[in-house]
């Protein structure tokens, strides 16, 4: 099920995410799944033409989401962006998989669903909350490759204000992506966040454990 943001005072965020495609590993340790599926998402600033990549398995998708739900169930200011990030739910992980190629396309595009639901989510519904909205932005951001949400955005409007030429087109994009990709290609072990924020921005999913 899809979730469409109200319309309200807030912009929607000019991010635009999907996942790119997959890559499937043999897995060391014994498991009734022999292969695990690592999705490469990229988050592209629709203004500045900027891309970053991550890396992310299901469950580190499946923490984020629990995680952000447990943390933000509790605060008034949240409730609607937990109700609704309930109605974004992700897809289902079948314990034995046939076709690889199948199975991990139609995952890749049920995920791009929830991510971009999730970032428009927390642009439209958390980010003003003082007990969690920087705390959410910042491990959302993190997810997805990006320091914060709030901070790619922020350099999108600097960006707006200096130029007049307006969203990159598809085209643009793509010219831009190869000298982009060489700074922001980041895996799921190359962020750094500092140590007293590390233990809880693992705790939503920023981890490859």
């Amino acid at each position: 099920m899809r979730v469409h943001a109200d319309v309200g005072a807030e912009a929607e965020p000019p991010l635009a995410v999907q996942i790119l495609g997959f890559k499937t590993e043999e897995k060391q340790e014994f498991s009734l799944r022999k292969t695990r599926f690592v999705y490469e998402v990229e988050t592209c600033n629709l203004v500045t033409g900027e891309v970053y990549v991550a890396r992310r398995r299901y469950r580190e998708f499946k923490r984020l989401r629990d995680a952000l739900l447990e943390e933000c169930q509790t605060c008034a200011y949240c409730n609607h962006f937990v109700e609704s990030l309930k109605h974004a739910p992700l897809p289902h992980r079948a314990p034995f998989v046939v076709n690889s190629n199948k199975y991990g396309a139609h995952q890749a595009r049920k995920l791009t669903h929830f991510l971009r639901d999730l970032v428009r989510l927390v642009a439209m519904k958390v980010r003003h909350c003082k007990q969690n909205g920087h705390d959410v932005d910042r491990s959302v951001g993190l997810f997805l490759g990006v320091h914060s949400l709030e901070q790619a955005e922020r350099s999108s409007e600097l960006d707006r204000a200096s130029a007049w030429l307006g969203p990159k087109t598809r085209e643009e994009r793509a010219e831009l992506r190869p000298a982009s990709l060489a700074d922001f290609r980041f895996s799921s072990l190359s962020l750094a966040p500092s140590e007293s924020d590390q233990d809880v921005y693992r705790s939503r999913g920023f981890s490859a454990a």
